[in-house]
Parts: structure tokens; sequence; C-alpha cells
């Protein structure tokens, strides 16, 4: 059997530091009317400030996500996004990668457009 040697890349290790986002939005919207889709943004345990957050959108029976827009963290890591309600979806967050943080997406949130 051959042998072989492993080596640590230059610089060492990477240990690029965990994001994550939490989402939330009013369960029933009348159709026309104005919501809130808004979370939080976390750089490892602490709020993300400023972060430049992407929001996404799938119809409800739709298969993929479209991209809606962008919401920035405030100073204390949180975002809001304002939508008119036209039809049932989920909504969901992702927070893109850096050079020293991973990228992350949000659980899902459904909203019952009535």
């Amino acid at each position: 059997m051959g042998g072989f040697t492993v080596e640590a890349a230059p610089g060492g290790p990477t240990k690029k530091i965990r994001t994550r986002a939490t989402v939330s939005a009013p369960n029933k919207v009348r159709k026309g009317k104005t919501f809130k889709v808004y979370g939080k943004v976390y750089r490892g345990k602490a709020a993300y400030p400023g972060k430049k957050v992407e929001v996404y959108f799938k119809a409800k029976g739709g298969k993929t996500y479209n991209l809606m827009g962008f919401a920035t963290a405030s100073s204390t890591g949180g975002y809001t996004k304002t939508f008119k309600a036209r039809r049932d979806g989920y909504f969901q967050i992702k927070v893109p990668g850096t050079g020293t943080t991973r990228a992350s997406l949000s659980p899902q949130e459904f909203v019952d457009v009535r």
C-alpha cells in the first residue's frame, strides 16, 4: 500500500465564524395590504450590525425561491423589509458569507394571504 501525507494549508486551517438569521412575519395578511418581514442576524453568538441580507420568497406550491430584495441589519442586528401581500408563500433569509464568516439560511416563514 502506498503512503500519503497531509499538509496544512498555508497560514493554518481556516475557521470561519458561523452566521445565522431569524425570520418572522404575520401568519395571516389581507390581500393588497402591506406587511413586514423582520428578524435578527447573528455572527457567532453576537448581533451582526450592518450586514446586508437577501430576502427570498417562494409561492405556495412553487419550486424555487426568488430574490425579493435586500435588508441591512441595524446596530443591534435587526432588519426589516416591507412587502405588499399578493399570494401565499414562504419567506427565507440568506446571510451571504465573507472571507471570515460562513453563509447561512434562515428557516422558512409562511405567510397566508386572504
